[in-house]
């Protein structure tokens, strides 16, 4: 499975001490991450899973994506086959890619047209309560619709972890130095291979034009830690010095006096660029108990990164699920999937996330942090769901839906 092998997915010896091969049996592909809703399928078993195998399957998969009017005239190509308990069935064979420009090149318009009488049903589908689902039909924005999506998906607890998974990630968690029971903020620093994507290089080359100094080839993290703002900074720089009566130098000593005593900020850092991040927090000033000062002087940090002990790749990184040669290596693909999901549900209860949307990592981490409004009040002028504080550091500014 690409999403690696827990103990569980194990054979093993009489004694239970020695791996004698994988178990068959135990779920693969998705469902080896989440549980898979049985109402989604009416309790149907998987179809013809023993017709063909995954080289076979992926073989028609990519015949048809191979077409020269993929995707404008894309359609899955539909296979006959058998179940397990004989009876005759069809299958549309997709992967990822394909059902993301299938949906957006013949779904994604009719899935906003308003009025709508099966949006309500879709939304009952995702788990909405009646009244969620009236809401939700009435929406007409496009930004209003994936909204109110993305929290119903993170309320409705659609989508929840096999028990090995919950396990572990708790076990991960617990391993980290951080504590759960204080406000804690989250930056996300994704590098790697998507600052090479054609679609992210722009802004990392309109960044550095802008400062007008030599590139590194991503976005530093100072420029990260600066999308930190804080109220009491800005009404420091609004004082007018020009005319410094007794009101404004108190003022400025109260407020100097406010950032002072100002506990330095819990901040988690996700990233696939740990040992390149530390060091340039390495460089930047530090006060008296050892934390980081913020360039403007208002704000000091306490960090404290992944306790991830991945194995190295030939990339320098083992953090993407198919790194180097751990690819290979199902244990090592495992550990690698705990450790990202760990970062993302810290991130999602986190105050405040800052990252970008060029990631589907980000993505998710927003969709995490949606949350449903009260609108029972049909007087109510307010947003059918609340966003936790997030800030976009760099990079495109839409909140698409991930792979999209």
């Amino acid at each position: 499975s690409q999403f690696g092998c827990p103990p569980e997915a194990w054979l093993s010896d009489e004694n239970g001490r020695k791996k004698v091969g994988v178990d068959h049996d135990f779920p693969a592909g998705l469902s080896r991450l989440v549980k898979h809703p049985t109402w989604l399928s009416s309790k149907c078993s998987i179809p013809c899973k023993d017709t063909y195998k995954y080289e076979e399957w992926d073989k028609i998969r990519t015949t048809r994506k191979n077409s020269p009017y993929y995707p404008q005239l894309y359609t899955p190509q539909e296979v006959k086959c058998k179940n397990d308990n004989g009876r005759e069935t069809k299958v549309l064979v997709v992967g990822g890619t394909e059902t993301r420009d299938y949906f957006v090149e013949h779904f994604k318009e009719r899935m906003l047209q308003r009025p709508s009488t099966t949006a309500y049903g879709w939304a009952m589908r995702l788990g909405a309560e009646p009244q969620e689902a009236e809401v939700f039909s009435g929406l007409e924005d496009e930004k209003a619709i994936w909204n109110y999506a993305s929290a119903l998906i993170a309320h409705s607890g659609l989508l929840q972890f096999q028990p090995w998974i919950a396990r572990d990630v708790e076990a991960y968690i617990k391993k980290s130095n951080l504590p759960l029971d204080a406000s804690y903020d989250v930056i996300h620093v994704r590098r790697g291979d998507k600052l090479k994507a054609e679609e992210t290089k722009p802004f990392v080359d309109h960044y550095w034009t802008v400062q007008g100094t030599n590139p590194h080839g991503y976005i530093p993290f100072t420029h990260y830690l600066s999308q930190f703002h804080s109220d009491a900074c800005n009404s420091v720089r609004e004082l007018n010095f020009d005319e410094p009566s007794f009101a404004t130098r108190l003022s400025y000593w109260l407020l100097r006096q406010a950032i002072k005593t100002n506990k330095a900020r819990l901040v988690y850092v996700a990233t696939d660029d740990p040992q390149e991040v530390q060091r340039e927090i390495d460089e930047l000033p530090k006060d008296e108990d050892g934390n980081t000062i913020h360039h403007d002087g208002c704000h000091t940090f306490q960090f404290i990164f992944s306790p991830a002990k991945l194995r190295p790749t030939d990339e320098g990184s083992a953090f993407h699920l198919h790194a180097g040669p751990a690819n290979g290596d199902c244990g090592g693909r495992y550990e690698r999937n705990i450790a990202s999901i760990a970062d993302m549900m810290i991130a999602a209860k986190s105050k405040t996330f800052v990252g970008d949307f060029n990631s589907n990592w980000g993505r998710l981490v927003r969709i995490f942090r949606m949350q449903l409004n009260d609108t029972t009040n049909s007087d109510s002028d307010r947003s059918p769901v609340v966003e936790r504080e997030t800030r976009v550091a760099w990079g495109d500014q839409q909140p698409l839906p991930p792979g999209l």
